[in-house]
């Protein structure tokens, strides 16, 4: 693949990218079969798949649709090649000769270059904790809802009652025999809450310091990165909706939101999560943090727990393994915070 980068004063840069046939073969291919599966196509008895889309799909549909596919595959190739630090997807157009089998196939992308923002202090965070201890309260609280659980009918149709068990050390003694009182019973709560609130909140201390690392954050976000993080956000709501077979109306009726509400609610979070990452950079930047072999495969794994190797697979075939070494980047500089936070009672 050859490039030609050309800088532009906005913070972007647009790259004519050149590939190769063989560079071309397999992104031409998927698009090829994505198209067919678009126009209702059989792949398994089509035959010959260039005649058969010639004679089902018209051919400046079939063109652009097989160039647009083409040029999205390869860009982040480009990207990864250049060793470029971006924000957003890459923008692709055509230019030049179309798309044909065994010839080289020239097309532009421009891309938006991550601003290097500066922090108002790189000094370690301090925070405030809430306790982890458990209160009387909360173990009150277990207790009621195991009786709850507990609860039997007692009488016939319409005069059936339901009975609440008191926990009682008899009552324990027949039920949860391995105790040996009610005071046994809550020690052993208290001791099983603290060890689940303080693990909690080992788990939060990432969030929480680089939401405090984010208030150092100096500058103001353009409003196309913040507009595709927001648009992004939304369609990832959208997509999880759909899982969950729930419509959004019924989902903000849940949150007892309005649309407008919601929206705003959105775009506080977009606002929150661009800071949030443009700052880890920032601090990778200036403590000159380099990312591992090991920083990637603990990104991997953690993107798919036991299937690490085949994550990598799927993201150097897509080219997009610059989006792992971001994430490595930011996970490296968040690990800094945590080791180097001072904690301090709420």
């Amino acid at each position: 693949m050859r490039v030609q980068k050309k800088e532009q004063q906005d913070g972007k840069i647009e790259m004519i990218v050149t590939a190769t046939p063989d560079e071309l073969a397999e992104p031409l291919q998927i698009a090829q079969q994505q198209l067919a599966v678009h126009s209702d196509i059989d792949l398994v008895t089509c035959g010959d798949l260039d005649q058969a889309l010639a004679e089902a799909v018209d051919e400046s549909f079939a063109t652009s649709f097989i160039e647009n596919s083409v040029m999205c595959a390869l860009a982040p190739f480009a990207v990864t090649q250049e060793q470029l630090d971006i924000v957003m997807e890459p923008q692709t157009r055509s230019i030049g000769a179309p798309l044909s089998k065994g010839a080289e196939y020239t097309f532009a992308v421009t891309v938006t270059c991550k601003p290097e923002y500066q922090l108002s202090s790189y000094e370690p965070v301090e925070l405030a904790l809430p306790d982890t201890a458990m209160t009387e309260e909360e173990i009150d609280e277990q207790l009621r809802n195991m009786a709850d659980s507990y609860a039997t009918y007692e009488g016939e149709g319409g005069a059936a009652v339901k009975v609440v068990p008191e926990i009682t050390d008899e009552w324990l003694a027949q039920n949860v025999p391995e105790v040996e009182s009610l005071e046994h019973f809550r020690e052993l709560l208290r001791e099983q809450g603290n060890r689940a609130k303080t693990h909690k909140l080992e788990d939060m201390k990432p969030y929480l310091t680089v939401t405090e690392l984010a208030k150092r954050f100096e500058g103001a976000i353009p409003d196309d990165l913040f507009e595709y993080t927001h648009n992004d956000m939304m369609r990832n709501v959208t997509a999880a909706l759909m899982q969950q077979k729930m419509t959004m109306a019924e989902y903000l009726k849940q949150l007892d939101v309005d649309e407008r509400q919601f929206s705003m609610q959105m775009m506080m979070q977009a606002r929150e999560v661009i800071a949030q990452g443009l700052s880890l950079d920032a601090l990778a930047r200036h403590l000159k943090l380099e990312v591992t072999d090991h920083d990637i495969e603990q990104v991997l794994e953690a993107m798919a727990p036991g299937h690490a190797q085949d994550a990598r697979e799927q993201y150097e075939r897509s080219g997009r393994m610059y989006q792992v070494i971001e994430n490595a980047r930011r996970n490296k500089a968040n690990d800094w915070l945590v080791k180097t936070a001072r904690f301090v009672s709420a």
